[in-house]
């Protein structure tokens, strides 16, 4: 049992960068193309769900006005998106609620008790919302 994500990163419309982003955790035991078609189904609506981080202070990007804290370029944040994510994923990882329950195996029965964690390089599912001057914010969901 693993932690995988689903991220969106919130992208001011009228500067392009990466103000924020909404992080959503899952405890999976699946293969990696039905976490992908599952993460991404949830994708255009489950941010609403998610936690909301910052970027971290040490990402910045210059201005012609000065430096922007807690602020990245999209390419920034693709570039380094586990840097970026680290301390959210940790975040998240503390406050998962232990998975408890009973397994069989043949007759026997078996008390499961784990908090399940991100594997080192975890699964995650990068879902971009534009957000808009009047501050909605819109999935900009890739086209098959």
């Amino acid at each position: 049992m693993e932690l995988v994500a689903n991220v969106w990163p919130v992208v001011d419309q009228v500067t392009g960068t990466v103000m924020r982003f909404f992080l959503r955790a899952y405890a999976t035991e699946a293969d990696d193309a039905t976490i992908s078609r599952t993460l991404t189904a949830l994708a255009p609506s489950d941010y609403l769900a998610a936690r909301v981080f910052p970027n971290p202070e040490r990402f910045r990007f210059m201005t012609p006005i000065g430096p922007q804290a807690e602020c990245v370029t999209t390419s920034q944040f693709h570039q380094h998106t586990f840097d970026i994510l680290e301390p959210a994923l940790k975040a998240l990882e503390a406050s998962h609620p232990r998975l408890q329950g009973i397994a069989s195996q043949g007759e026997e029965l078996i008390g499961i008790g784990q908090i399940p964690r991100f594997a080192q390089d975890p699964y995650l599912v990068v879902t971009v919302l534009l957000e808009t001057p009047d501050g909605q914010l819109v999935p900009q969901l890739q086209q098959r």
